[in-house]
């Protein structure tokens, strides 16, 4: 099972693809702010909105300037680019796991499409990688097609990652993957797992 980041890593991507092809030296998200500042045309808060808003929403008029709002951008924009960096560094690529595995490269990609294994793609049409804490002791976790397929299906990778890892009490305490490593019901890790599109 592949999860994929939302459309606006391709967005970035490209972005960042096309800016190289140009030896332009500007940061895609520096660039893709001025884009939307260009692009901008909504119309300006009224006064009921911006009163409704500060009054009910815990903002203030501060809050909703311009540059406030392309400062909010702005940090979005590099938590994503930092999350992408930490999703790179903690899992491994196709052939490192069909090394681990001792299977052929084509076969991991077929355990993804079977679900089997998980993977993410950091950006749209990018290779696999595979979250490292899937496998224990050089082999993967059993039941993660029921366990993935019942999270939220915009859950980002690390979303994923904290949901394995950390402690439940329905689990004993322990995370759903040391459950799954050491035989526990992958029954009770999927319900877990479906308590989570409740919330």
């Amino acid at each position: 099972m592949t999860i994929e980041a939302p459309t606006l890593f391709d967005f970035e991507e490209r972005v960042r693809a096309a800016l190289s092809r140009r030896n332009l030296p500007i940061d895609a998200n520096e660039f893709i702010a001025v884009l939307a500042e260009l692009g901008d045309t909504s119309a300006p808060t009224t006064a009921p909105d911006l009163d409704f808003l500060t009054a009910h929403a815990g903002v203030t008029a501060e809050d909703l300037t311009d540059d406030a709002l392309r400062a909010v951008d702005a940090t979005i924009a590099a938590n994503r680019a930092r999350a992408n960096v930490v999703v790179a560094a903690e899992s491994l690529t196709t052939d490192r796991v069909a090394k681990m595995l001792g299977m052929a490269p084509a076969n991991v990609r077929r355990a993804v499409v079977e679900g089997a294994l998980y993977s993410v793609k950091p950006t749209p049409g990018s290779r696999h990688r595979f979250p490292s804490w899937q496998f224990v002791h050089g082999r993967p976790l059993p039941g993660m097609k029921q366990v993935i397929s019942a999270l939220p299906h915009d859950y980002h990778p690390l979303e994923v990652k904290e949901f394995m890892t950390e402690s439940a009490e329905s689990l004993r305490g322990m995370s759903p993957v040391q459950w799954l490593s050491e035989g526990g019901a992958v029954s009770e890790v999927v319900a877990l797992a479906d308590g989570r599109s409740w919330e």
